[in-house]
């Protein structure tokens, strides 16, 4: 029976099986009443031959005891298989339904419970969910994601930028004359410049620190657990990546970067973007390829 129950039973089965028992009890119970009916007619009839009235009244009367008997045990037996009809139905169909109900409007997968068709639409419906989960995740990751870097981008950026406010360092990163490079060189060599700013970014940087390609050849960097003690640490990881940029054995022409750094302490996000800005004009004001902080509208170059 548990085997039954854990490999699941078709609704046909359950229902060959309700209509084979009312049947057969059916059966057996019209054939006991007649044969005990004509048994004790007969008896009856002999009684009345060879005994008085009497005795025949009687034995009619244990005739009848014995029918309501049996009509009460076969009826008991009846019960039980509307009982058990009852349990596999609530058993096998309506509590997975209940269930299936509930996981679907979570958006949950579905447990394999119940009857076998059942069993059967889960792991169809199971099949769907994972693949309109992937497509949902891939479509999520392209909304947020900028094709070409593979950075957050500048819808993903303003989201996060309104979710950490506090404890951060917002720093704005711009390509010195990247224009000239696209002019010079080719929209091709720009697309590859701004490939290794990223790759150098990425390697440079936390992974709990959000990198995001702002647009064009403007980037931004969300550092988290930050403050304006920690710039040593800033300066020090911008340094490795100002380093590789002035490495040309990749084929590609040296760039240099122009850095603009906030700190923010529960201000809002524009109050944070604004002062990181204000800090990259200083740079860009003093020739550029260099980097500022802005703690607190003291502005503070570092070369």
């Amino acid at each position: 029976m548990k085997k039954l129950f854990r490999n699941g039973i078709r609704i046909r089965t359950i229902n060959a099986i309700v209509i084979l028992l009312a049947v057969a009890f059916s059966f057996l119970l019209f054939l006991s009443t007649s044969g005990t009916l004509r048994a004790y007619e007969q008896e009856a009839v002999a009684t009345e031959t060879f005994y008085s009235c009497e005795r025949a009244a009687n034995d009619l009367m244990e005739a009848s005891n014995y029918l309501t008997t049996q009509v009460r045990l076969f009826a008991i037996l009846l019960l039980a298989v509307i009982v058990f009809t009852i349990f596999l139905v609530e058993y096998l169909i309506l509590m997975p339904l209940k269930v299936y109900i509930k996981k679907i409007k979570a958006s949950e997968p579905l447990p394999e419970r119940g009857a076998r068709e059942l069993r059967y639409l889960s792991r169809a419906y199971n099949d769907m969910y994972e693949e309109t989960k992937k497509a949902n995740e891939s479509l999520r990751h392209a909304a947020e994601h900028d094709a070409l870097t593979r950075l957050y981008n500048r819808r993903a950026f303003d989201a996060l930028a309104h979710q950490f406010r506090d404890g951060i360092a917002l720093m704005i990163l711009d390509i010195d004359g990247f224009k000239g490079f696209n002019d010079t060189y080719g929209h091709d060599v720009g697309d590859k410049l701004l490939q290794k700013v990223a790759r150098l970014l990425k390697a440079s940087f936390r992974f709990s620190d959000y990198i995001c390609r702002f647009g064009g050849d403007e980037f931004t960097i969300i550092m988290t657990d930050m403050n304006p003690e920690l710039r040593s640490v800033i300066e020090s990881k911008v340094a490795v990546v100002r380093k590789g940029l002035l490495d040309t054995s990749d084929g590609l022409p040296k760039v240099t970067l122009s850095i603009g750094v906030s700190f923010g302490n529960g201000e809002s996000a524009d109050e944070i973007f604004k002062a990181a800005d204000n800090a990259l004009y200083d740079v860009k004001d003093r020739g550029r390829n260099g980097m500022s902080f802005n703690v607190r509208g003291e502005i503070i170059p570092v070369k």
